[in-house]
């Protein structure tokens, strides 16, 4: 809709005199040619279908990765799953484990740390 838009924004109103001695179309602006607006469509779609792909792998892979924290039964694990992939809050992540607030967020303080600590992650337990 835009390109179509931008071909036709200066072409003539008839509503009056053009004046055809200008060298250049006022406003800044210059209709685009319908080839180019066609060239501009084709690199639009070309690239919406490779989003569109890429959308789809990365719902696969989400969906792989769920499945599999999911079945993961170690509390830093149920902890990473329902903070990071469901979207919990610590209180929601309390609540469903049956532990108090207090040690869910110690758990999870000490998980965010080792995350940021990606060269020691080994030595994190």
């Amino acid at each position: 809709k835009y390109l179509m838009k931008n071909m036709h924004m200066n072409a003539p109103k008839f509503n009056g005199v053009t004046d055809y001695s200008k060298d250049r179309v006022t406003g800044g602006q210059i209709p685009l040619a319908l080839d180019e607006i066609a060239g501009r469509h084709d690199r639009i779609m070309e690239k919406s279908e490779q989003l569109k792909q890429r959308i789809a792998e990365k719902k696969t892979l989400l969906g792989e990765a769920q499945f599999i924290m999911s079945k993961k039964k170690g509390l830093e694990q149920q902890i990473i799953y329902l903070r990071d992939v469901m979207g919990f809050n610590l209180k929601q992540v309390a609540s469903e484990l049956g532990y108090s607030y207090q040690h869910i967020r110690r758990v999870s303080s000490k998980i965010k740390k080792c995350y940021n600590h990606a060269t020691n992650v080994r030595h994190c337990s």
